[in-house]
């Protein structure tokens, strides 16, 4: 199992709050109606201005009663060098994110930066759930379930991005064409334990690779039956099971493709 990747981010910390009752005129420094941000572009758009390189920044859902759902796209633009932004659902009810318009949910696009998504739903029906490219560390962390969606649920799609999804545990209840497409970019896949309800399937694949991305996979528990290919490996790609075998690192009920361009270790 590798280290995971980090960045220094010193000692300086900030949160800011979303509800669905907030208002973007507000300064989102207090979970409270009068206090919240109304939609998660707005906090990221403040943070973006932020000395957000000085730390660790905290963009959470508030507190609020009931179910929670958010539809937008969010775009996550430059935010500095070596800081920390993490996006949390709410610990009191279900968070999720819907992108009922245009073709990705959450696109990363910030440079030398690490991104972290806990505790929250995310749904993409029309498109892609998050987009990784620019040099990005992006991470999924615990209490994270990826819904139904029409295209990926993670694509990676920078030759210098970097996804870790390291000792997580997550669920995938929804649909899709591929639950992680790497293109250009590296994904490391370990440690995780992944729970499928009410056995999704994916179309294309639960991984796909192509052209020239690089993937590690090791020590995943995977709990259910995912429907499709474990794997679709091709166009000068590497995937690295470290020596363990592809039905228990990754989901699906088929076996993989790897092409005559491509190396499977």
């Amino acid at each position: 199992m590798i280290t995971p990747i980090t960045r220094h981010t010193g000692g300086y910390e900030r949160v800011l709050y979303v509800r669905t009752d907030g208002s973007d005129e507000n300064d989102g420094t207090l979970d409270s109606p009068s206090g919240a941000f109304r939609t998660w572009q707005r906090g990221i758009d403040v943070l973006c201005r932020s000395d957000v390189q000085r730390g660790t920044v905290w963009l959470k859902a508030g507190n609020e009663d009931g179910p929670r759902t958010f539809s937008e796209n969010i775009k996550i633009g430059p935010l500095g060098y070596a800081g920390r932004l993490i996006l949390r659902g709410a610990d009191s009810a279900p968070t999720e994110f819907i992108c009922e318009t245009g073709d990705t949910l959450l696109a990363s696009l910030v440079g030398n930066v690490q991104i972290q998504l806990e505790n929250a739903k995310i749904s993409a029906p029309n498109g892609n759930a998050i987009k990784v490219e620019y040099q990005t560390l992006f991470s999924v962390g615990t209490g994270v379930d990826f819904g139904m969606t029409k295209e990926s649920h993670i694509w990676i799609h920078d030759s210098q991005s970097i996804v870790q999804v390291l000792a997580a545990e997550y669920t995938i209840s929804g649909n899709c064409a591929r639950h992680l497409f790497v293109q250009y970019g590296h994904l490391y896949f370990e440690a995780n334990r992944v729970k499928l309800i009410e056995s999704p399937a994916f179309s294309g694949a639960f991984l796909t690779c192509f052209p020239r991305g690089s993937v590690q996979a090791t020590e995943n528990v995977i709990e259910g039956i995912g429907r499709g290919k474990r794997y679709d490996i091709h166009h000068l790609s590497v995937l690295n099971l470290c020596g363990g075998q592809e039905e228990i690192e990754l989901a699906g009920d088929a076996p993989g493709y790897i092409d005559g361009t491509s190396i499977l270790i």
